[in-house]
């Protein structure tokens, strides 16, 4: 279930998904939310994400690549 999509550059404030509304929140908002697991889709950016929420990192928040890197 995903309950929020995160996005700095957001082309809209929600996405429908089969009769399903998501909202679409800023990166910024994610600090307002208590600390969970976050999927991240654009893993090649995971890196600068991380960097920009160190407050919602030192609250317990942890991100999780949709897709690892096997280097």
């Amino acid at each position: 279930i995903i309950d929020f999509i995160f996005d700095d550059f957001p082309l809209g404030d929600s996405i429908v998904v089969k009769n399903n509304k998501i909202p679409v929140l800023k990166g910024q908002d994610l600090k307002s939310y208590p600390a969970s697991e976050i999927v991240v889709l654009a893993w090649r950016y995971l890196d600068s994400i991380c960097k920009k929420q160190n407050e919602y990192i030192n609250k317990g928040g942890k991100f999780i690549p949709a897709i690892q890197n096997h280097n």
